[in-house]
């Protein structure tokens, strides 16, 4: 069951003490460790003392484990930074078992280039928490960067969220945007970011937000107060409707045309679904809430506009803009996004935790037909945690999938950074370790990937367990 409700209330905490004051907290400088058990220990000695032998095979799905041979040296890890001459790692397919580097990430300092000491992947540190608590990816379910991969949007424990310059990882400007206003970057603008007002502020909140990050200027773009308030729709008025939201999972379709909101009254419940067309300012369509399938988790539009999906605790729904063809796509739910297939078709990327056979399964759910496909068993290899971002839509028929909390030490997808393919045994990109403990909202490794997919971008406390969470970027190494 998806544990939003929760971190939406850890999250409203966490606001309020950081406006308040209340997080000043001495971090630690950054330094590169690992909790290790003996048996990670064991097979870490392993690795210094012989090679890998492995088959890196594309369709086959591998599974790539340690074995010494006596004489044979370490593999060597390079540093590179923006000024040597940079070649591009072999991407290594399969479901790996290599083990991460005793020594965390090989680190050429904040901002310099260095290799992952298991797959050769080009990885820096881009953010920091130095003087703060964390600078983190808010949502594995946003763009982080601009509509033209120039900026990058983080949340940043002291000023709130910071755009940066992706190449320089220079401070651009901290936005006066509140941590729960879920901002999105506009979809073709790179100067521009919309989001909803801070749920904790007085006066109206059933707004939509636009700040021109470049030079602060900021204007309502929508506000729906009256159609909410004053109009009936489907023989529904919220006369009570006092904030928007999509309960920080969701958002608006890849154009940035269609949004979909919970609407709630001002002590916090829930009164109904509503989808709005931002381009024709006009209400789409309007639903009351289930009562047989637990609360209400989130809400949010597929890529195309075609589908809102409403996620509640004991079951998933997907159905028409205009909330029309109700169709049930998971029981229960957890951590998924929307993404594009590789023939275009829109899918839902999701574990199955239901009762029937895909159980533990990492399916892609296509969102016309309904058709399951199986990526891989979850359970069966190693059960962890997951987090899935399909937002490199320019890139179709990949996601990214991070992982915590794994339930069988040294199993091969334990605490990674993964490209998966959305087909059946689809293929798997090894990029990178994420060397998190993730016991933290704060530092749970959530990974996004660029539109292009030549980029990714996670969370890591670097070993530390504690709140001081950072960004890392990694290259994605050519794959097809």
């Amino acid at each position: 069951m998806n544990d939003n409700l929760k971190i939406e209330t850890e999250l409203h905490t966490a606001s309020a003490n950081l406006a308040a004051g209340l997080d000043d907290v001495a971090v630690p400088a950054f330094k590169p460790t690992r909790r290790k058990t003996p048996a990670v220990a064991a097979a870490l000695l392993l690795v210094i003392g012989g090679v890998f032998a492995a088959t890196r095979a594309d369709d086959a799905q591998n599974i790539r484990t340690p074995v010494a041979e006596e004489g044979d040296p370490a593999p060597e890890t390079s540093l590179v930074d923006d000024t040597s001459e940079i070649i591009e790692p072999e991407a290594i397919f399969g479901q790996d078992a290599t083990p991460p580097s005793a020594d965390g990430f090989v680190t050429a300092g904040l901002l310099e280039w260095a290799n992952d000491p298991a797959y050769g992947t080009e990885v820096r540190q881009f953010t920091t928490a130095a003087g703060t608590r964390f600078d983190v990816i808010a949502s594995a379910n946003r763009a982080i960067e601009n509509a033209d991969g120039s900026l990058v949007l983080t949340y940043h424990g002291t000023d709130g969220y910071r755009v940066t310059d992706r190449q320089s990882g220079e401070l651009v400007r901290a936005v006066e945007v509140a941590l729960l206003s879920e901002p999105h970057w506009h979809p073709t603008n790179p100067e521009l970011l919309r989001y909803l007002p801070n749920p904790d502020a007085e006066g109206e909140l059933l707004r939509l937000l636009e700040t021109n990050v470049l030079t602060g200027s900021t204007e309502i773009i929508t506000d729906i107060a009256g159609r909410v308030r004053n109009v009936e729709f489907d023989a529904m008025l919220w006369s009570d409707g006092h904030r928007m939201s999509t309960r920080e999972q969701g958002g608006p379709n890849a154009d940035g045309s269609l949004h979909a909101w919970i609407i709630d009254d001002a002590d916090g419940q829930p009164l109904g679904v509503l989808s709005y067309d931002l381009d024709e300012q006009l209400v789409v369509g309007r639903a009351s809430l289930r009562t047989d399938s637990g609360a209400v988790d989130y809400v949010s539009v597929s890529p195309s506009g075609d589908f809102v999906l409403v996620a509640y605790a004991d079951a998933t729904f997907i159905y028409d803009r205009q909330f029309g063809a109700e169709r049930q796509l998971t029981v229960g739910n957890d951590n998924g996004d929307f993404a594009l297939a590789a023939d275009g078709s829109e899918a839902f990327v999701v574990i199955d935790f239901g009762p029937d056979d895909d159980a533990g399964w990492l399916l892609s759910i296509d969102l016309e037909t309904l058709r399951r496909t199986r990526i891989f068993n979850v359970f069966e290899a190693g059960s962890t945690s997951m987090n899935i971002s399909g937002q490199a839509f320019d890139r179709p028929g990949w996601v990214v999938v991070s992982t915590s909390d794994c339930k069988t030490e040294g199993a091969w997808t334990c605490d990674k950074v993964m490209a998966v393919e959305m087909l059946p045994d689809g293929r798997i990109v090894n990029l990178a370790h994420t060397y998190s403990c993730a016991e933290s909202t704060w530092t749970k490794p959530l990974a996004v990937p660029s539109k292009d997919f030549t980029r990714v971008y996670f969370n890591s406390d670097s070993g530390s367990c504690n709140d001081d969470g950072a960004v890392f970027q990694l290259q994605a190494p050519p794959f097809d």
